[in-house]
């Protein structure tokens, strides 16, 4: 799976995945932001283990084997799932959209919490693996992820947003736009 923007929720959400035992690649162009990223990362690992959440296994995996790439357009061809983190900004989610688009994964995911799942669903070419997945702050404490579901959304597009939550321990709630 892949986060694109390693902000705020970004890195809560690549830390989930991570601690999870998935494949992480995210996205973050800005070295200073990457760098405060993997700080994040190693703090909130390094509490995890404290507090007996995490083995020093998943320590070393969160701290050291999460890819960092520069460009959505660096991705691997047909990832699982990809989530996009940036801006709430409408042309900047346009460009991010596209280009994770065209890197085939089966499904797409923007944690938007405020623009339109249908709206951002006109960006990518097959709108059925396309919706929302709404983590709240600080993720790797809160339980609860929102889904939501597009007009275009797939009963298999959502079927596997709910599992891949299940498999990172959250509890997920379905909504519409």
């Amino acid at each position: 799976m892949a986060v694109v923007g390693g902000g705020t929720m970004g890195v809560g959400i690549v830390y989930v995945f991570a601690a999870a035992g998935w494949n992480v690649w995210v996205v973050e162009p800005d070295d200073a932001r990457a760098q405060s990223m993997q700080k994040t990362l190693e703090e909130t690992a390094s509490a995890g283990l404290k507090r007996g959440k995490l083995n020093e296994f998943r320590v070393t995996y969160i701290t050291t084997g999460v890819e960092r790439l520069h460009s959505a357009d660096e991705l691997p061809l047909g990832l699982d799932l990809v989530i996009e983190t940036v801006p709430e900004r409408m042309d900047i989610k346009q460009v991010v959209l596209a280009q994770i688009d065209a890197r085939l994964p089966s499904i797409i995911a923007s944690n938007t919490s405020a623009m339109s799942i249908n709206e951002l669903a006109k960006c990518v070419n097959e709108p059925s693996n396309f919706l929302g997945m709404h983590f709240f702050n600080p993720v790797w404490s809160l339980a609860m992820v929102e889904i939501i579901r597009g007009d275009d959304t797939s009963e298999s597009t959502l079927s596997a947003a709910k599992k891949y939550s299940d498999s990172i321990g959250k509890t997920s709630i379905t909504v519409r736009d």
